[in-house]
């Protein structure tokens, strides 16, 4: 499945987050991160753009913390339904 350009809840492992947290300096009691857009999907994980205080930046997440993706439906143009 191609998940580049997509919008999507990434899923993280309390693990996940506390390395997000600590090298990102952002705190979530949430599981799941909305990110804006994922760039790429690599064997490493998802580098995915993730919009903070101070702007947007792009984060790797590793495929290790990663407990699951969800893809809202894409919106269909007028016509191919």
């Amino acid at each position: 499945m191609k998940l580049e350009g997509r919008i999507a809840n990434i899923y993280v492992s309390d693990e996940g987050i506390t390395i997000l947290s600590e090298l990102a300096g952002f705190v979530t009691k949430k599981r799941a991160l909305l990110v804006q857009r994922i760039r790429e999907a690599d064997e490493n994980g998802l580098w995915v753009d993730y919009k903070l205080e101070d702007g947007g930046h792009l984060f790797l997440i590793r495929w290790d913390y990663i407990r699951a993706v969800e893809l809202p439906p894409e919106k269909r143009e007028k016509g191919l339904e």
